[in-house]
């Protein structure tokens, strides 16, 4: 394997026992030009020790967040390509040579991004995302554009994420909580970097609920539409009718899409279509609503 294949991974961990899954999977990968880099953000008292298999071992101060621990594994890699992998999920052995395959192929793409097969704490598992991004379509259009209101999940998961080094000269941004890793995609596409999603089921993500629960709350869904906005006059508007408005109806949330509604209005950002179609949500989650709820207490409402 010539050394200008080599792919140096980084994984941030906070020492969860899953690591070690993770690390076998980078272990187990048909292309052997693999540079691995862990960086710890976990309690400085607790840390583990360094599995093996490891080539860079990397310690913050403690729970600095993913963006800063990627960006500390961004200033240590050393191989054309970059991959990235949480501490809690996996690739099959494929993932990394079919990324690297075409990004040698096609100079014009700079990151390949595939889909993934998600397994729930609960036994489910579904693949994700449902639609692929389109030769030529803009991330901001798959992800929030008119498309994601009347079709499937569509998402660009971390983990699937394989681009040239050049990109690690823009950092992540370490002041947001959540979503750094999409605003860092994104603005590499702004910057006229391509991105192409693969049809290939190469990593296998482990999903926690419960983990990320806390961050769905209508003020992150706020601020997050206040983010697009600044990138792109009425993204974030298409982002709260197209997709927080859709989940909350498809949950049978009717306050909170509501809310939606009324925080739009008092913008003033909504076009006549988007706010018809707020209404029409209104609608879905009173449905969705009535039909989570058992005879029983319908009865008990009356």
């Amino acid at each position: 394997m010539r050394s200008d294949q080599l792919v140096s991974v980084v994984i941030p961990t906070v020492g969860r026992p899953s690591l070690l899954r993770a690390l076998r999977s980078v272990e187990a990968q048909t292309h052997s030009a693999v540079q691995t880099i862990v960086v710890y953000d976990g309690a400085p008292d607790d840390r583990p020790a360094c599995p093996e298999g490891v080539d860079r071992w990397i310690e913050t101060t403690g729970f600095r967040g993913a963006a800063h621990a990627r960006n500390l594994g961004f200033s240590v890699a050393s191989g054309p390509f970059v991959a990235l992998l949480d501490d809690d999920d996996e690739w099959t052995p494929d993932h990394l040579g079919a990324c690297v395959g075409y990004l040698n192929n096609h100079a014009e793409v700079d990151v390949v991004a595939t889909s993934a097969v998600v397994h729930r704490a609960d036994g489910a598992v579904r693949l994700s995302p449902r639609v692929l991004m389109k030769d030529g379509e803009h991330l901001l259009t798959y992800l929030f554009g008119p498309g994601a209101l009347i079709s499937r999940e569509r998402r660009m998961m971390t983990p699937t994420l394989v681009f040239r080094r050049e990109l690690t000269e823009l950092p992540m941004r370490e002041d947001f909580s959540q979503r750094e890793d999409t605003w860092w995609l994104l603005n590499q596409t702004l910057e006229g970097h391509k991105l192409v999603q693969l049809d290939t089921r190469s990593v296998i993500v482990h999903e926690d609920e419960e983990r990320f629960a806390p961050r769905r709350s209508m003020d992150t869904d706020i601020w997050w539409a206040d983010q697009l906005e600044s990138v792109q006059r009425h993204a974030g508007t298409a982002y709260l009718v197209n997709v927080a408005g859709r989940e909350r109806a498809r949950s049978g949330d009717v306050e909170a899409v509501l809310s939606l509604r009324k925080h739009l209005l008092r913008r003033g950002s909504a076009r006549r279509w988007q706010r018809s179609v707020l209404l029409l949500e209104v609608l879905v989650a009173f449905i969705m609503g009535r039909l989570r709820t058992s005879p029983g207490e319908r009865r008990a409402e009356r």
